[in-house]
């Protein structure tokens, strides 16, 4: 839990910090956010409908002292960056790798969050180790 909340806390920081625009955020009336809604931890839809995780939490820190209103909106994600683009909303809080073909169209802040995935087995699995798998 420790590690968890020095993890919030850096992320928040680096938000922060990324995006001088927050400053002058509550000038902006109310800002609205894209997410996909169906990424736990880090975002989900409830069943009553509500959009909760990890980033919607962040937004709403970030809100608080920043003193801005916000609204998230589900998108799939096949939608998430045209609609930034096209204006639908003001920024993506989902996990978008950056990549040179989306840093030409859209900005990024810095990384808020290091995510390592993984094939597993059963421990008596055949293959044990996973050991072809790493040599791909």
């Amino acid at each position: 839990m420790m590690m968890r909340n020095r993890l919030f806390t850096a992320s928040l920081t680096v938000a922060l910090l990324a995006t001088s625009a927050f400053s002058q955020a509550k000038d902006f009336g109310t800002l609205k956010f894209a997410t996909e809604a169906a990424y736990p931890p880090f975002n989900q839809t409830t069943p009553s409908g509500k959009i909760v995780g990890y980033e919607p939490d962040m937004v709403a820190e970030l809100a608080k002292r920043a003193g801005f209103k916000y609204e998230i909106i589900a998108q799939k994600w096949s939608g998430m960056i045209p609609g930034l683009i096209d204006g639908k909303y003001d920024a993506v809080i989902d996990a978008v790798t950056v990549t040179p073909k989306r840093a030409e169209a859209i900005d990024f802040t810095h990384q808020y969050t290091v995510s390592v995935s993984s094939f597993v087995t059963a421990k008596k699995a055949r293959w044990p180790r996973c050991q072809a798998a790493a040599r791909l």
